[in-house]
């Protein structure tokens, strides 16, 4: 373990997202490991309101998401005194909201700080000559979620690779165990006890891909007729057009959908198969690991992290997005030998722990925040 040291954490983020999870799982890790930690982000975040119901030091007072020079210039004075009198010793930026911007007041600190940024977002990074400077002239170290990311970030920026890191989100396994019976929720739900059920967690939206699920459907019931579908969702975005299509299905009657609970683990205990059909992002995908850590085998898009959390064949399926006759395929395969998808969950159980643990992905970034201070920058 590396000695103490004094973060803060910028995050103006404006929903409580997976990327706040990674940024709150991290921040209660790396102070329970000696660390202070602030989080900085906006007065009405969801993040910095969770944080400090868990004793999270917060700080709301600076607007990271102006791109007024009349709001920059009148608060960087205060920004400048409270970075100098707290003796942050690494600012580590999770948005491209306020990173130039911090990136600067760093600069001119007598003793800057660490300048680490992470990066989760699957979107191609900007390659203008401002962002590219940023990111090769004033940033000393790149965190990138995944392998793929941490690729492109070398390739389209010219990066050092030596520099750019990846990170995966990490999860305690002992953070997502059922409460209740079995028999239980299926009562509560309405599920018959004969039911096999093949579940979606997350929230519904276009990216989530919950329509292949919904075309696999027909396929999935007419080979095994007690086949039901067990949708969770966090929230649901307006551009979602999923819950009026299942609305003009003749299975709707094959699909639960239930909104957000504080008791995931006990309804996804249901699940014979679990399905993330997304068609895009997965920057992190926590819900892989959280279906990973109940032992659940997966069938699940070639997109962002996934291919990186997916043993094919050992621990799940891996398929192209968009295509619901392959994923029917896989799905079915899985529900007509449970015996290898019992496998095949708990070898996925078992990889999380090897692999994907909170605990190593708090130790990776804390060896990453030991490094020294340097402005040399990230170009090869």
């Amino acid at each position: 373990m590396s000695r103490p040291r004094s973060i803060l954490m910028a995050a103006p983020i404006r929903f409580f997202n997976a990327e706040a999870e990674y940024i709150r799982k991290l921040s209660l890790g790396l102070i329970a490991r000696g660390h202070r930690v602030v989080i900085l982000g906006r007065k009405d975040s969801p993040l910095l309101e969770r944080a400090r119901k868990e004793g999270v030091p917060v700080c709301d007072g600076f607007d990271l998401d102006s791109l007024s020079p009349l709001v920059l210039g009148r608060q960087s004075p205060a920004l400048m005194h409270y970075l100098a009198q707290e003796g942050f010793e690494v600012i580590n930026v999770h948005r491209s909201e306020g990173f130039l911007y911090l990136a600067w007041a760093a600069r001119r600190l007598p003793r800057p700080p660490l300048i680490v940024r992470t990066r989760g977002d699957m979107r191609p990074v900007r390659r203008d000559p401002l962002n590219r400077r940023l990111y090769s002239r004033w940033t000393s170290r790149v965190i990138a979620s995944n392998e793929l990311l941490r690729q492109e970030l070398i390739v389209r920026l010219k990066l050092d690779p030596h520099r750019v890191h990846t990170v995966r989100f990490g999860l305690d396994p002992e953070e997502v165990v059922p409460r209740r019976p079995e028999e239980e929720v299926r009562r509560e739900l309405g599920i018959p006890a004969a039911a096999r059920v093949v579940g979606m967690l997350g929230r519904i939206g276009p990216v989530k891909g919950h329509r292949y699920l919904l075309e696999a459907a027909p396929a999935i019931v007419q080979a095994v007729p007690e086949a039901v579908f067990l949708v969770l969702y966090s929230m649901v975005q307006k551009e979602s057009d999923f819950q009026e299509r299942l609305k003009a299905s003749p299975l709707k009657g094959r699909f639960y959908l239930v909104g957000p609970r504080p008791d995931p683990a006990d309804l996804m205990q249901l699940v014979e198969v679990a399905v993330i059909p997304s068609v895009g992002s997965e920057a992190n995908c926590r819900v892989a690991l959280e279906w990973m850590a109940l032992q659940k085998p997966l069938v699940a898009s070639r997109v962002g992290v996934i291919p990186e959390l997916i043993e094919p064949a050992e621990t799940g399926f891996l398929l192209l997005p968009r295509l619901a006759p392959a994923l029917a395929e896989a799905v079915l395969s899985l529900l007509k030998n449970p015996e290898r998808a019992s496998r095949m969950g708990k070898a996925g159980r078992r990889k999380l722990e090897q692999e994907f643990s909170l605990g190593q992905m708090i130790r990776q970034t804390e060896a990453i925040f030991a490094q020294p201070s340097n402005f040399q920058g990230l170009c090869q």
